[in-house]
């Protein structure tokens, strides 16, 4: 590894660089978070976009020196964590027509989940949550399946009585769907 790459490798593992990434990423949340409720004629609307592109040029600092911290740049992308950074800081760079304004918001509320590289004791609970997902799928077959059974035997047995909310199947599903999430 060469002097250069030696000094950029130091800079990024410092705790002082750490520290103030995290700061930028609590900073760019906080920002988004504030930008949801600006209109286009907001006073703020111009200071908000301008501090949104100082926050992706430090983010894009930021991917670049990791990329040049390693022996091999190319090793960067073999990191999930490393790739979503960089396709989330990528994508902040993608021209959006004006209507598509609120899919660029959407991905900048995704760059908060970028403090998973500031805690490294975050990743193990992050890919336990990962390879939980497919299970989630069965629970919510299984859920799918009950809601169903219970639906024909809210039609069956209280269609009569009460057919605003158990007249036909679909009505029953969606009585149970509104109970379930206490609607």
């Amino acid at each position: 590894m060469n002097a250069f790459r030696r000094r950029i490798k130091s800079i990024v593992d410092s705790d002082l660089f750490n520290s103030f990434i995290i700061i930028v990423i609590l900073f760019s949340a906080v920002l988004v978070g504030f930008s949801v409720d600006l209109n286009h004629s907001s006073q703020y609307l111009q200071l908000v976009n301008s501090l949104e592109f100082i926050i992706l040029i430090i983010f894009s600092i930021e991917i670049i020196m990791r990329i040049l911290a390693e022996e091999k740049p190319l090793d960067f992308f073999l990191d999930a964590f490393n790739l979503f950074d960089f396709l989330i800081v990528a994508i902040c760079f993608v021209p959006f027509q004006s209507k598509a304004v609120y899919v660029l918001r959407l991905v900048r509320v995704f760059r908060t989940f970028r403090i998973f590289r500031a805690f490294p004791n975050l990743r193990p609970v992050m890919k336990g949550i990962v390879k939980s997902l497919s299970s989630v799928f069965f629970v919510a077959i299984l859920l799918i399946v009950m809601i169903y059974i219970y639906a024909v035997l809210g039609v069956s047995l209280f269609g009569s009585v009460d057919p605003v909310h158990f007249g036909s199947l679909w009505k029953g599903l969606f009585t149970l769907f509104q109970i379930l999430t206490l609607e």
